[in-house]
């Protein structure tokens, strides 16, 4: 597997988590597409903070049911 890290992205993260320097923020502001990472970074991190919607008992029910049924299926004696 290669590594395509890009070190923008950890420039943006800094900026989001306030740790940029005031060269670093200017840089940030005068370059759209820096600035758009950031935006989009932004939105990413809102949306991972963002609760779970609440789970249907009877969904949930099902879905262990069936993976019971799964597992009892199974060959292995361990």
């Amino acid at each position: 597997m290669t590594d395509q890290h890009d070190p923008l992205d950890d420039l943006a993260s800094a900026h989001l988590d306030g740790e940029t320097t005031a060269d670093e923020s200017a840089r940030i502001a005068a370059d759209p597409g820096l600035a758009a990472r950031v935006a989009r970074l932004a939105r990413a991190r809102a949306a991972l903070r963002m609760p779970d919607p609440p789970i249907d008992p009877v969904r949930r029910d099902q879905a262990i049911a069936a993976a019971l049924t799964a597992f009892d299926a199974t060959d292995d004696p361990a």
